[in-house]
This record gives structure tokens, sequence and C-alpha cells, in this order.
């Protein structure tokens, strides 16, 4: 049940969603591993919404590059965890929200232990190889999952939410005004193993009626994750970022050239990321947040999802859901 003060301080929200889905909230927890720009943006929503613990995982130090897209970390901080720089202003936002940081990461993320006490698993600033492994595990042992990350305009979430019932509201009747009862429908999330890193998945997005922007923000991060596949192979932890060497830069182009070019795409605005910084961007890592989080709040509410696929351009400020299986 929701005491008097937090339906004063959920009023607004409440009056949205309900009363229903502000208990589902208050007694939810989640796991959110890495902590970018990103991770911030998703941290304040979900602590704002009220839910009942959120541990950040990071294992990884402030650097200039989190100065930008992180707008509550300081130059002080610089050197310091980024989840352990972050906690007081988390804190702020709402005290009724359990904040806890790791500031290590399990030596195997397989282990039943690690997740037991948590719903629902995001990833945000790891790379897809990572993501992969644990996404995995995660979906065997029936947790939801959700991967995102930002590559400056360019931007991508995959929800993983395992098995889920969702309800489809009725029209009532023009005569007499009645509504008859939800049509109960599932839907069953695949893991999301080789979602984007797989060729066949070209054909199913290139056969979609869908814009070539859309289309181009695919293959472009496509590139980027296959590009960080092949890397990997000499460092497992690899990532573009805005640290990368101007030849992998260069063979990002090279990439991304080839892969519109069947398609006849390849006169789109792609920028050279030679000179293109592939570090997060707030304002699309503000945007990236809201879609997941909206989303969220549709499995909370029983609604219906999206899908489990979302691609974002923020040159031209367009967004898709697309309903991929593998």
């Amino acid at each position: 049940m929701l005491n008097e003060e937090e339906i004063d301080i959920y009023d607004r929200q409440i009056r949205i969603w309900g009363h229903d889905v502000q208990k589902k909230i208050k007694n939810y927890s989640i796991m959110l591993i890495g902590f970018s720009g990103l991770g911030w943006e998703i941290s304040k929503n979900l602590i704002l919404y009220g839910i009942k613990t959120l541990c950040i995982m990071d294992n990884k130090t402030v650097t200039h590059n989190d100065l930008k897209s992180n707008l509550y970390l300081k130059e002080d901080d610089i050197g310091n965890n980024r989840a352990e720089c972050s906690i007081s202003s988390l804190k702020y936002l709402n005290p009724n929200v359990q904040i806890i940081v790791e500031t290590k990461f399990p030596d195997n993320f397989h282990s039943a232990n690690i997740y037991k006490d948590f719903d629902l698993v995001i990833m945000n600033d790891v790379s897809y190889k990572i993501a992969q492994d644990i996404n995995n595990y995660v979906h065997q042992i029936g947790k939801k999952c959700i991967y995102t990350r930002n590559f400056f305009l360019y931007g991508y979430i995959i929800y993983d939410f395992g098995s889920f019932q969702y309800n489809i509201p009725q029209k009532p009747n023009e005569i007499t005004q009645e509504t008859n009862n939800s049509n109960i429908n599932f839907i069953k999330y695949p893991s999301f193993s080789n979602l984007l890193i797989n060729s066949e998945f070209n054909d199913k997005i290139f056969s979609l009626k869908k814009s070539g922007n859309l289309k181009k923000t695919y293959v472009i991060i496509k590139a980027i994750l296959e590009l960080e596949e092949s890397e990997s192979k000499a460092d497992k932890c690899a990532k573009i970022n805005g640290n990368s060497s101007v030849k992998m830069l260069q063979s990002l182009n090279t990439r991304i050239a080839t892969s519109l070019k069947p398609f006849d795409l390849e006169d789109s605005n792609v920028p050279d990321f030679r000179k293109y910084p592939l570090t997060e961007f707030n304002p699309v890592c503000a945007v990236l947040a809201g879609f997941l989080c909206q989303e969220l709040i549709k499995i909370l509410s029983s609604s219906k999802p999206s899908g489990n696929l979302m691609l974002y351009d923020g040159s031209v400020f367009e967004a898709d859901t697309l309903q991929l299986t593998n």
C-alpha cells in the first residue's frame, strides 16, 4: 500500500499511471551495470519514479569524457569511481529509494546470487560481448534485462522481458457502453544474443517499410558493434569511444560505407567518424533514458510493449522500435 506521504510525493505520476502501477514501482528493485552519463539519466528517472532499490555496479573512474555526458560530475571527481561520485546527488533526488554502489565487477557474472534480489538488470557502457554474456545467463534464470548505449547522436535499446503477458483493452459497446474484459496476450522475448551482430537481420531490417534514416542508424550501430567485437579478440573489453584511434575510426567508416551500398543508401548523410565524437551526448542520453523508462512502465502496467529493439538517430530526431526475433 502507498502511505499518505508517498501519495503526496508521487501525486503527478499516479495521475498518469494509477495507484496499482505505483505500488509495483515501490516494490521494484533494479541492478544497473555500467554508469556513464546514460546510466545517470536512467538512474535519475528510476529514482524519481520511486523504485524500492537501485544497485549501481560500476568499475570505472571519472574521465573528461564523463564530464560531457554526466552534468553532475565535476573536474575534482576525475580519477574517482563514477558511481561513488554520483551517489549523493542521486540520494538527494529521492531519499526514499535505497541506493547501493558496487565499485567492482564480479569475476563471473554467471551467479544467481548476484541477481537474486533484483527484478530487472539494465546494462550500459559495457561492450556488446559482455552484455551478451550477462543477458544469456539472466535470460536463463528468468530475469528481465535491458541493454542500451549512446554514440553521440546515435543510440539503441534492446529489451528482453522474458515471457510477458499484456492486456489489450476492448472498445465499449456502442449501445450499452459496457466494456468487455481485456484480451490477454502473450509475447516471448528472445535473449538478444546476436540480435544486432547477425547478417540475417539485415534482410529483416531493410524489408521493413521504414525510413532510410532509421536503416542508416541500424547500419551505423551494427558497424560499431561488429568492429568492437573484432577488436575484442585482442582486448575483451574493447569499446569504441572518444579515445578510439584514427585507424579504428577509419575502419568504421569503411564498414559503414560497404554496408550501405547494397541498399542504395551510400549517399546518406553519414558523418566521417574520424572527425565525429563517439562519446556520449547528454541530450541523447536523456532521450534514450526516457524511452527506456517509458517501456518499463508499460511492462509494470501490463500494457502492450513496443518491441525489443529501439534505434535512435539524433541528427533527425527520429526513433522507432522494432520487433525482431532470433
